[in-house]
């Protein structure tokens, strides 16, 4: 906590405060002000100040941070926090200068204490736009449950009072926030906070906010299994990042797209999508292009063409593996798949397992299954080679592949993913013996229900 700052962490108070206010107040921000700051000190805080002074504090705000851009100690924050004390738009702009330079619970702690300034002057324009702040870093904390609840008090806050620029904020953080849970559920909700924002977006000229709603509203399209909607929306957000020069977005967008044009069919425009990204990728994110690399290669081999993939993943080095388990992971399953494709079947075999092995601790259903499924598939065909050359019939995977299958299906159940359930599953019905063309020597005609 920040010195001199009282906080209110009742995620409940910014929707009360909507309630009571009915009309805000251009009251103005009567506050002290600070002597000259030298270094991080403060000489003393004189107790009446003019309105007028509020400027001069925020540039002095300015060079006391601008001073202390390499190294932020616990004194310059308080002596930022006693400028702040008693004027909302300082408060602002201390948060925002914490923030920038990575002191972010420091940064929460004075957006809040310019939430209470603005409650105190009854301004409600000013308690969504310090909400909002609220919000925006708690999402960069990854706390998105609490951003959630915080976006929800502001989209009432700033709809109650006609605050369009945050409203329009607000509706595509908390959008993309529902769109990334993966729930039915929020579907219809995220994609009405995402249509609304964008419009907004578009009527005021901001090209950009538009193509990130595109952006996270393709994510509850693609779940929906609404592909063409999906391309839609992606080729708008592409277009929009690729004339603002932000390849690595660009390159994730058109990543995302080939999903969806494989989905409808289109997979040698996915191909095209993937190949544009991968470039895109090598200027920006070595491990990005490792796992455009494995999306690539794996279409390749849906495509007939694993000997390429095998090159292209060749191409990944050590330095740009992914560090996130699930896309780390993706990357042996794709080697693993390109192996088995050509028959190798020890290189599938230890893909499969480097993906596992990725993957410990992590909740990753899917993936986990790909891999044992991988894995049974090298132990079916070993065990069917061994069957051949013993001149036996092979009634399906020996009992290690079985368990490897056996645990897979149990994963694709587990993450609703019924087609690839179903497709596991008959790899675990054996396979029955041939049946002789020689006529049987049994009397016995069958009759019954089944004729």
């Amino acid at each position: 906590m920040t010195a001199g700052i009282t906080t209110d962490n009742n995620t409940t108070a910014d929707a009360a405060m909507a309630d009571i206010l009915t009309n805000h107040t251009d009251t103005p921000n009567d506050g002290p002000t600070p002597e000259d700051v030298n270094g991080a000190d403060i000489a003393h805080i004189d107790d009446e100040v003019a309105v007028d002074d509020t400027p001069d504090l925020i540039d002095r705000l300015d060079a006391l941070f601008g001073d202390a851009v390499a190294t932020v100690d616990d004194a310059t924050v308080d002596a930022a926090t006693a400028m702040a004390r008693d004027d909302f738009a300082v408060a602002m702009r201390c948060g925002e200068w914490l923030g920038a330079l990575s002191r972010p619970d420091a940064a929460r702690d004075m957006f809040e204490h310019a939430r209470d300034l603005a409650r105190e002057q009854q301004n409600l324009h000013q308690v969504a736009a310090a909400t909002d702040r609220i919000a925006s870093a708690l999402w960069d904390a990854g706390r998105l449950h609490d951003a959630e609840s915080h976006l929800r008090d502001v989209v009432h806050i700033a709809d109650s009072c006609g605050d369009d620029d945050t409203l329009m904020t607000a509706r595509w953080r908390l959008g993309s926030i529902l769109a990334s849970r993966d729930d039915a559920d929020l579907a219809d909700e995220a994609l009405e906070l995402l249509s609304r924002s964008r419009a907004a977006a578009q009527a005021c000229g901001d090209a950009l906010l538009a193509a990130e709603c595109d952006d996270a509203a393709a994510t509850v399209l693609q779940a929906r299994d609404d592909h063409p909607a999906a391309i839609a929306a992606l080729h708008r957000a592409v277009s929009v990042m690729e004339a603002a020069d932000d390849r690595a977005t660009a390159a994730r967008l058109r990543a995302n797209l080939a999903t969806s044009l494989i989905a409808t069919g289109s997979a040698r425009e996915a191909e095209a999508q993937l190949l544009t990204a991968r470039d895109l990728a090598r200027e920006e994110d070595a491990a990005a292009v490792a796992s455009i690399i494995a999306r690539l290669a794996v279409l390749w081999c849906s495509l007939g063409k694993a000997d390429e993939a095998v090159a292209e993943l060749d191409t990944i080095e050590d330095h740009m593996m992914p560090t996130g388990r699930a896309e780390r992971a993706r990357v042996h399953l794709a080697r693993a798949q390109a192996y088995n494709h050509l028959g190798l079947r020890a290189g599938a075999r230890d893909a499969a397992t480097a993906a596992i092995d990725s993957l410990r601790g992590a909740v990753l259903p899917v993936e986990h299954a790909m891999a044992l499924e991988h894995l049974g598939e090298c132990a079916s065909v070993d065990d069917a080679t061994e069957s051949s050359a013993a001149d036996t019939h092979p009634i399906g995977p020996d009992h290690q592949g079985r368990i490897h299958f056996g645990e897979a299906l149990a994963l694709y159940v587990i993450a609703g993913r019924d087609d690839d359930a179903h497709r596991v599953a008959g790899r675990l019905v054996p396979t029955p013996p041939q049946l002789s063309d020689e006529p049987s020597n049994c009397d016995d005609t069958p009759t019954g229900l089944y004729l």
